[in-house]
């Protein structure tokens, strides 16, 4: 755990070994594939004082769909994790799919080539 702080009345706490009570993720693994879980805490920015977590959909897709050793999700599963889940939950049906008549942004990966850095802690 790490806790930092530049004033008494700002404290910002970090646990980065939260989820990983056995040395791996495999309860994280049955949380996501969970039909009721929504992907979040993708605000990019709102909480840069504390922890920037806009990296997570990219976690996502290298970590949880191409790089981990064990059970992992598809390709298909995640990205629908990552659009049309979270958009159903909040009532946009016209969102998470590429069909006509939908809204829809279209993000281009080169899967491949999809990599994360290390975190970085800075004060």
């Amino acid at each position: 755990m790490t806790i930092c702080s530049r004033t008494m009345a700002s404290l910002c706490y970090f646990y980065p070994l939260a989820n990983y009570p056995n040395g791996n993720l495999e309860n994280v693994y049955d949380m996501l594939v969970h039909p009721d879980t929504l992907l979040g805490l993708g605000d990019g920015g709102a909480h840069y004082g504390f922890i920037c977590d806009a990296s997570y959909p990219t976690f996502v897709m290298t970590y949880w769909t191409r790089d981990r050793q064990a059970k992992r999700i598809s390709v298909p599963a995640a990205i629908e994790m990552l659009t049309r889940r979270s958009a159903l939950a909040v009532g946009l049906e016209d969102r998470g799919l590429i069909a006509p008549g939908l809204k829809a942004d279209i993000n281009v990966l080169d899967y491949d080539r999809l990599h994360l850095d290390a975190p970085r802690a800075r004060v």
